[in-house]
Order: structure tokens, then sequence, then C-alpha cells
């Protein structure tokens, strides 16, 4: 997950994600902050390239990932996920595996293994 979010933050600004999520952005790289109220002036600034944001006013600050799970209440795979589809990286995300599929598929390599094992011992008789 380490490299797809390195990928995240390399790939999509903060700017470009603000403005996809609604947010007007000032000439000077800020917006009204979403995470508290009274906010009349904008006082989230925005950094350029991979810097991040940061809020003046509340003290939020982070990457663009930690901008979307504070935006969207989620966390951190969840946010890295909405990302990937909202700006279309096509970056992979592993299949998550069970206990049980584990479980299953080392079975059936098992049984797969006895097989050929009796049909060696069959073939040597």
């Amino acid at each position: 997950m380490n490299r797809i979010a390195e990928q995240i933050r390399e790939r999509v600004t903060m700017r470009e994600a603000a403005e996809f999520y609604g947010f007007d952005v000032t000439r000077s790289g800020c917006i009204k902050c979403p995470f508290h109220a009274g906010d009349n002036q904008a006082s989230l600034h925005i950094y350029p390239g991979k810097g991040g944001f940061c809020c003046f006013g509340c003290g939020a600050k982070g990457s663009v990932i930690d901008f979307v799970m504070l935006l969207f209440d989620c966390g951190f795979s969840t946010a890295c996920e909405r990302i990937n589809a909202d700006f279309s990286l096509c970056l992979p995300f592993g299949n998550k595996t069970t206990y049980r599929e584990k479980k299953s598929r080392m079975s059936a390599i098992m049984r797969v293994k006895d097989h050929d094992k009796k049909l060696e011992d069959a073939i040597i008789v």
C-alpha cells in the first residue's frame, strides 16, 4: 500500500484534488477550509506539487491522501482507493484474500501433491 500511496502523491497534486472535489482555489493557492466552521476567509493553504496542505485556522495538514481522509471521513486505504478511482489512475490494488481462501488453496495444492505422489508410486511398482 505504501508504493500505491507514493504513486498517488506523485501523480495527483493537492490543487487538482481540491478543484476536483469542488473547491475554488485562489491564485495564491488557498481555499475555505472544509474542516472547521466559520471560515470566512480562505485559511487552508495548498502547497504546489507534492507539498500538500495546511490550514492556519484549525491546524489540519497533510498530503492529498490526508485531505481525502478528512474530507470524506474515511480510512487510509479507502482514501487511496477513492483517489485511484476518481482520477482514473489505474493503480493495482492487490486482491485481499481471506484466511479461508488461503486455507482452501493450500488444501487443493496438498491434494494435487498427494495425487501426484500416488501416481509416481504406482508407476515405480
